[in-house]
């Protein structure tokens, strides 16, 4: 049973929203920070959003438009996974449709979000005027932005079933907005004064306080905008997104018999061709320079090392997308069609009836001439058009051109898969 919501209308979210936003401005008040100090502490914040963002992500259950899922993202694939599995009772299901997003936050957003802090304190000259009474009123100032994010994410987002009604790219898209944001008054505000010898005087303060107003000001809307029921207009839609991009899919057909044939993918072709496909990705010309520059600052004993471990990595999350993505399958042929079937998820991914179908290729690639499996394709005839997907692939089945010989007696009316 589902708990009710502590936090119904907001104001407990608000509140802590308020508080840890003015929590800054006490500083500057009473504890004398600098610009700097100020920037640093909405740096971490930037942190610990990220670091909701990414459960938020999976968590979200809205799917995200066609347009969107097209563009440029890693493990695109995953766009059209269908179903979530729910890794604990207490929690919303996972929706691996939403791991590329969640990748991107992390490997795009997070590793420059570690830049700016290197910036920071590098440039700023944070531990100059750091004193205990400035150190201790940093720390509590820390703490109060990350109470405040947890317990949104506790009572609005999850209490609240709040990922019902976004989209993973939403849920990214706050600590996206903050970073820009603090790059922003980083470029001003260390333009107006020095951030590492501001003091306790009229022009530092008030430019201190102008950030935390804007800062404060945009949380607060930015919290409006997303629980709006309205639409909202062009300039908002521009600054922070749309809050409700929710596509809703049409269910999938399943024939009400039973499948003649059930085809599930060989672990080992999957495994491989993972394997392969991280190692393609990753094995360039960029890496090959980056190795190069390594070498001469770090020399090439460390430059192998850090490089090797970094291709481990990459090479791992692209097994496991991949896995993701073909691993899980179960193709259930029907005297009627096709149904692409994930077992872990347990929910119907495609359907492809034969009378649709234009032709039927086997293609093999590395993986498949290696270990003698390959992929089955059934292409949609071009006079029909088909609203799920134009091709359906069976995937690194062995005896590849036995299937696509017995598929082609099906689309062709003979018998077959029997």
């Amino acid at each position: 049973m589902r708990p009710d919501p502590v936090d119904s209308d907001g104001s407990t979210s608000r509140a802590l929203l308020v508080v840890a936003n003015l929590i800054p401005a006490v500083g500057v008040l009473a504890f004398d920070w600098s610009v700097g100090l100020l920037l640093t502490l909405y740096w971490f914040e930037v942190g610990v959003t990220m670091f909701f963002a990414g459960p938020k992500a999976l968590f979200a259950e809205g799917t995200i438009s066609q347009q969107l899922a097209d563009s440029s993202f890693p493990f695109e694939d995953l766009f059209e996974k269908r179903g979530g599995v729910r890794v604990d009772s207490r929690l919303p299901p996972v929706y691996p449709r939403n791991v590329p997003v969640a990748v991107v936050c992390v490997a795009v957003w997070l590793p420059l979000w570690l830049v700016t802090g290197v910036v920071f304190f590098g440039v700023l000259d944070i531990g100059a005027p750091l004193t205990l009474t400035t150190g201790v009123s940093m720390l509590l100032g820390a703490v109060g932005l990350f109470v405040t994010r947890a317990s949104e994410f506790r009572d609005d987002y999850l209490h609240g079933e709040r990922y019902r009604q976004i989209t993973a790219l939403v849920a990214t898209g706050v600590p996206t907005r903050q970073l820009i944001a603090v790059w922003l008054l980083g470029i001003v505000f260390v333009g107006a004064v020095d951030a590492g010898t501001v003091g306790f005087d009229a022009g530092a303060t008030a430019v201190a306080l102008l950030a935390v107003a804007l800062k404060t000001g945009y949380e607060l809307y930015s919290y409006r905008y997303d629980h709006a029921d309205r639409e909202p207009n062009r300039v908002a839609a521009m600054v922070f997104g749309t809050p409700d991009v929710d596509v809703d899919r049409s269910p999938i057909h399943v024939p009400d018999s039973e499948p003649t044939r059930r085809l599930t993918p060989s672990r080992r072709s999957v495994r491989v061709g993972g394997s392969l496909l991280g190692l393609v990705d990753v094995v360039t010309l960029f890496v090959l320079l980056l190795w190069v520059l390594l070498r001469n600052a770090i020399g090439p004993i460390r430059a192998t090392v850090v490089l090797g471990s970094v291709l481990l990595a990459l090479v791992t999350v692209q097994m496991g997308a991949h896995y993701l993505r073909y691993g899980t399958m179960r193709y259930d042929c029907y005297a009627t069609g096709v149904v692409a079937h994930d077992r872990w998820l347990d929910a119907p991914q495609q359907w492809l009836p034969y009378d649709r179908v234009d032709k039927v290729i086997v293609s093999k690639g590395v993986t498949g001439r290696l270990l003698g499996t390959g992929t089955v394709r059934l292409h949609v005839n071009r006079n029909w058009t088909y609203d799920t997907n134009q091709i359906i692939e069976l995937a690194h089945l062995d005896a590849p051109e036995r299937v696509a010989e017995e598929l082609e007696q099906r689309v062709h009316g003979r018998t077959g898969l029997d």
